[in-house]
């Protein structure tokens, strides 16, 4: 009993093991078969809620035979590991695709969907990108044999995720206008509302807002009324990208619009990630239409809850707003303090985004101080560690400036004719 999953009395487990594996050895492969199912049963009779029972339910189903159950528990133990044992959850996830052959297409859509999205998601997280697209391709593949509009959609996103993640803009946009009409035919809203989000990402990254913005609004005009809380959350998320988007394009009541509708969202919707980061585009758009004080009054009352999420990144993105709200008020000391603190969560996180803004926030408190060697020095920081395409215009005008300023007119006039190309 004990070797098919039954822990007998204890302190015999030593004594028994020789005896255990003669007996097992005299036993005929198609009984050995059917113990194994019976105990794979008995297992999921008793109720597998932990990774560890599905895991070894699925071992048992596996042995007996019952590809189609064991391929569900070997699914279910890596979806269930994922968020607390990647390297775990990953091994499970494994061991459920090594199943498909013996399937043979007749693996359930659903399963399969939550094996390689799963899969592709944990590869994100680690940086794992040869293995994100391979995983993702073996969707597209089984979604193209067995004519899934769901999978392929599912497929066609990862490999933007994928791309995108690789700073390759143009291949990820290809891949999410791939995926739009096979998300629309299967009906899955949550992913239309994600692809949509990523991709007005990637058309903000080559400077295409307005195509943004009507992407955008086109998938907030689809009726939303008694959805669920992860398509509700999705939709805020949305909104959140919408107001940014605006933002950039100077339209701040339509921005302040849309970050209203993202609060109310992640208010009714319990979402603590997104009420923060719907927070930190508040302030953002505060920042922008020179209502100062405001916006750092809202940034600090919030950081006590944006801390809690532990979230060394986001905090990153928090210090550098904070950083550049306190040089507008002319608070120098206290931006110093928050740039130190933006570059130390930054460094870590392998931030160049928040790097570049922090040294472009100091050459402009430089720059308000006249210490032009200084502003130089630190725009010229921010230009060399840029790596988007507005934060680049943004430090080539700013280091232009403050080389004109600093008597090297010839030198900066190079520069502000870069950023105006």
């Amino acid at each position: 009993d004990d070797a098919f999953g039954v822990r007998g009395a204890g302190g015999v487990g030593q004594r028994t093991d020789p005896l255990r594996a003669v007996l097992l050895a005299e036993l005929s492969p198609a009984r050995r078969q059917a113990l194994n199912l019976r105990t794979a049963q008995v297992l999921q009779q008793q109720g597998l809620h932990s990774p560890a029972e599905m895991r070894r339910a699925a071992r048992h189903f596996q042995a007996g035979g019952d590809f189609q159950s064991a391929f569900r528990w070997w699914v279910n133990a890596g979806v269930a590991s994922a968020g607390e044992d990647h390297d775990r959850a990953l091994s499970d996830l494994r061991q459920a695709e090594l199943l498909l052959p013996q399937l043979q297409n007749r693996a359930p859509h659903e399963l399969v969907h939550s094996l390689y999205t799963t899969w592709t998601s944990l590869t994100l997280q680690a940086g794992r990108l040869e293995e994100a697209e391979r995983v993702n391709k073996m969707l597209l593949n089984f979604g193209e044999q067995v004519d899934a509009p769901a999978l392929i959609g599912s497929a066609y996103y990862g490999l933007a995720n994928t791309a995108a993640q690789r700073g390759q803009n143009r291949r990820a946009l290809t891949y999410l206008e791939q995926a739009a009409p096979f998300l629309r035919q299967a009906g899955s809203l949550q992913e239309r509302l994600e692809g949509a989000r990523q991709q007005a990402q990637q058309l903000n990254q080559l400077l295409r807002y307005h195509e943004a913005i009507r992407v955008l609004e086109d998938i907030t005009r689809l009726n939303f009324s008694d959805q669920n809380l992860p398509i509700r959350r999705a939709l805020g998320w949305v909104y959140i990208q919408l107001a940014l988007t605006l933002l950039n394009t100077g339209q701040y009541r339509r921005s302040a619009a849309a970050a209203q509708n993202a609060v109310e969202i992640f208010q009714t919707t319990l979402d603590a990630p997104g009420m923060a980061n719907a927070t930190l585009a508040t302030s953002l758009l505060d920042l922008h239409t020179g209502t100062y004080a405001r916006g750092l009054a809202r940034l600090q009352e919030a950081k006590p809850q944006l801390a809690q999420l532990n979230n060394s990144s986001f905090m990153a993105y928090v210090c550098a707003l904070e950083a550049a709200l306190y040089t507008a008020l002319g608070q120098l000391d206290d931006a110093w303090h928050a740039q130190i603190d933006a570059l130390r969560l930054a460094d870590a996180n392998h931030l160049s985004t928040v790097q570049s803004w922090v040294y472009s926030i100091r050459g402009d408190a430089f720059f308000f101080l006249r210490a032009y060697d200084q502003a130089v020095e630190a725009h010229r920081q921010s230009l060399d560690i840029s790596s988007e395409h507005v934060a680049a215009i943004s430090s080539l005008a700013r280091l232009g400036s403050a080389l004109v300023m600093n008597g090297q007119r010839e030198n900066g006039f190079t520069f502000l004719r870069r950023a105006i190309d």
